[in-house]
């Protein structure tokens, strides 16, 4: 099974206000909580945030269809 889940977006510097794409670290801290830790480009400030929902866990077949809806296995 694999889990699919939705960054919440957009995240911005609480120093400088500028929109960071990326986390550079991510890593589950329960069932449904993801730290991450942030690296502003422009100021250079890290900063860590929680995200916490239910994220959806598909089975490889769900997936196949989700991603991959024309391809033909023979």
């Amino acid at each position: 099974m694999a889990t699919v889940g939705l960054l919440q977006s957009p995240v911005e510097c609480p120093h400088c206000g500028m929109v960071v794409l990326c986390p550079d670290w991510s890593e589950n801290v329960e069932p449904q909580r993801v730290a991450n830790i942030w690296h502003c480009q422009v100021c250079g400030n890290e900063f860590e945030t929680i995200e916490s929902g239910v994220a959806t866990t598909l089975s490889d077949a769900e997936l196949v269809q989700a991603y991959f809806p024309n391809l033909l296995v023979a």
